[in-house]
Protein backbone atom coordinates (compact mmCIF):
# COMPACT_ATOMS: atom_id res chain seq x y z
CA UNK A 1 0.00 0.00 0.00
CA UNK A 2 1.04 3.49 -1.00
CA UNK A 3 1.88 6.14 1.79
CA UNK A 4 -0.94 8.10 -0.23
CA UNK A 5 -3.60 4.71 0.11
CA UNK A 6 -2.85 4.37 3.78
CA UNK A 7 -3.51 7.86 4.21
CA UNK A 8 -6.47 8.06 2.72
CA UNK A 9 -7.52 4.51 4.30
CA UNK A 10 -7.03 6.29 7.75
CA UNK A 11 -8.73 8.86 6.69
CA UNK A 12 -11.63 7.10 5.84
CA UNK A 13 -11.58 5.04 8.71
CA UNK A 14 -11.64 7.98 11.15
CA UNK A 15 -14.44 9.50 8.91
CA UNK A 16 -16.30 6.11 9.58
CA UNK A 17 -15.83 5.86 12.85
CA UNK A 18 -17.30 9.90 13.86
CA UNK A 19 -20.01 8.26 11.20
CA UNK A 20 -21.15 6.17 13.52
CA UNK A 21 -20.53 8.28 16.69
CA UNK A 22 -23.07 10.30 14.92
CA UNK A 23 -25.55 7.96 14.12
CA UNK A 24 -24.90 6.60 17.92
CA UNK A 25 -24.65 3.39 16.60
CA UNK A 26 -22.65 1.36 18.81
CA UNK A 27 -22.17 -1.72 16.13
CA UNK A 28 -20.92 0.57 13.82
CA UNK A 29 -18.85 2.45 16.22
CA UNK A 30 -17.37 -1.21 17.32
CA UNK A 31 -17.65 -2.62 14.27
CA UNK A 32 -14.68 -0.50 13.46
CA UNK A 33 -12.06 -1.60 15.84
CA UNK A 34 -9.99 -4.71 15.62
CA UNK A 35 -10.39 -7.34 18.15
CA UNK A 36 -6.98 -6.43 20.38
CA UNK A 37 -8.86 -2.23 19.59
CA UNK A 38 -8.60 -0.12 22.44
CA UNK A 39 -10.85 3.24 23.35
CA UNK A 40 -10.07 5.47 26.44
CA UNK A 41 -13.27 7.55 27.24
CA UNK A 42 -13.44 11.08 28.36
CA UNK A 43 -13.45 9.79 31.83
CA UNK A 44 -10.13 7.80 31.55
CA UNK A 45 -12.09 4.57 31.45
CA UNK A 46 -10.60 1.62 29.06
CA UNK A 47 -12.33 -0.84 26.79
CA UNK A 48 -10.60 -3.37 24.67
CA UNK A 49 -11.79 -5.11 21.94
CA UNK A 50 -14.92 -4.63 19.96
CA UNK A 51 -17.33 -7.15 22.07
CA UNK A 52 -16.52 -5.02 24.90
CA UNK A 53 -16.24 -1.13 22.93
CA UNK A 54 -19.88 -2.05 21.99
CA UNK A 55 -21.40 -3.09 25.41
CA UNK A 56 -19.86 -0.18 26.74
CA UNK A 57 -21.34 2.63 23.58
CA UNK A 58 -24.62 0.49 23.80
CA UNK A 59 -25.93 2.18 27.09
CA UNK A 60 -23.92 5.36 26.12
CA UNK A 61 -26.11 6.41 23.02
CA UNK A 62 -29.21 4.87 24.29
CA UNK A 63 -29.25 7.06 27.09
CA UNK A 64 -27.68 10.03 26.73
CA UNK A 65 -28.09 12.63 24.03
CA UNK A 66 -24.02 12.62 22.79
CA UNK A 67 -23.11 15.24 20.71
CA UNK A 68 -21.98 15.12 17.56
CA UNK A 69 -18.32 15.36 16.30
CA UNK A 70 -16.64 17.43 13.79
CA UNK A 71 -12.83 16.49 12.89
CA UNK A 72 -9.66 17.17 10.69
CA UNK A 73 -7.59 14.70 10.70
CA UNK A 74 -3.97 16.74 10.57
CA UNK A 75 -1.41 14.36 10.38
CA UNK A 76 -0.93 10.43 9.52
CA UNK A 77 2.35 8.41 9.60
CA UNK A 78 2.72 6.08 7.30
CA UNK A 79 4.72 3.58 10.01
CA UNK A 80 1.44 3.64 12.27
CA UNK A 81 -2.53 3.92 11.87
CA UNK A 82 -2.19 6.51 14.19
CA UNK A 83 -3.82 9.77 13.61
CA UNK A 84 -3.06 13.44 15.25
CA UNK A 85 -6.18 14.99 14.70
CA UNK A 86 -8.90 18.37 16.23
CA UNK A 87 -12.41 16.91 17.35
CA UNK A 88 -15.18 18.98 18.61
CA UNK A 89 -19.15 18.25 19.74
CA UNK A 90 -21.63 20.04 18.58
CA UNK A 91 -24.36 19.92 20.79
CA UNK A 92 -27.07 18.00 20.47
CA UNK A 93 -29.47 20.38 19.48
CA UNK A 94 -27.40 21.78 16.58
CA UNK A 95 -26.66 20.12 13.19
CA UNK A 96 -22.81 19.25 13.05
CA UNK A 97 -20.70 21.37 10.34
CA UNK A 98 -18.04 19.64 8.37
CA UNK A 99 -14.54 21.22 8.64
CA UNK A 100 -12.17 20.28 5.88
Amino acid sequence: MTTQHADAAVRDLYSRLLDAWNRRSADGFAGLFADDGTIIGFDGSVQSGAARIRDHRSPVFADHPTAAYVATVREVRPWAARTRSCCAPSPPCSRPARRN
